[in-house]
């Protein structure tokens, strides 16, 4: 069962008996767990992704530093736009184990032109267009 355990040697002879004990840490097999944390970032923010397997011999990366970089920690900063992978890899004395998440590192909107009349008469309609699709509508002052 994982945890600490103690070896323990004893030699005897006429003259009396002596010992000694060695403390060991006991480990299972490593399992691999999902990394935890959103799967979406902007360009320049940070986020925070975890893992349950948790000790002293692990390593965050990135396949794509121009796409993502990510610390020792976790913490993960979108550097340009597009799709990356991060990699949790986690050893111990029983073996390496690697959990993988796909992070879309995603651009600020940018608003297009807008086309149409620069006046319009009081209760008339009129059409405008944008350059970009996707937006929506609204007015200030109508």
């Amino acid at each position: 069962m994982p945890g600490k355990d103690t070896i323990m040697y004893n030699f005897d002879n006429i003259c009396g008996n002596s010992h000694a004990s060695f403390v060991i840490t006991v480990d299972s097999m490593p399992m691999s767990y999902p990394i935890i944390g959103p799967s979406n970032v902007c360009i320049g923010a940070t986020i925070h992704l975890t893992n349950w397997n948790v000790g002293p011999v692990h390593t965050w990366m990135v396949n794509d530093t121009s796409i993502a970089n990510i610390s020792a920690w976790g913490y993960l900063t979108g550097v340009a736009a597009g799709h990356d992978t991060v990699t949790y890899i986690f050893s111990n004395t029983c073996g390496t184990v690697n959990s993988t998440k796909i992070i879309n590192v995603e651009a600020p909107p940018v608003v297009g032109v807008i086309y149409g009349p620069e006046a319009i008469c009081n209760g008339s309609m009129a059409l405008f267009t944008a350059s970009d699709a996707g937006g929506f509508w609204a007015s200030d002052n109508i």
